[in-house]
């Protein structure tokens, strides 16, 4: 049971993540959720590199 309230509690903020599924964003023509994420990395790691030049 302590098992089950750990795991709940990790992962209560990521549940919109964990439960989408590929399948459904291909048919509804929608980007992966964490291609929002990735692109802002990447900004932001060109902008560090563009930044210590």
């Amino acid at each position: 049971m302590e098992e089950l309230v750990k795991f709940t509690l990790l992962t209560r903020d990521v549940a919109g993540y964990l439960v989408d599924r590929y399948s459904e964003r291909k048919a509804e023509g929608r980007a992966s959720p964490g291609a929002a994420v990735a692109a802002a990395a990447i900004g932001d790691v060109k902008a560090t590199a563009d930044a210590s030049r």
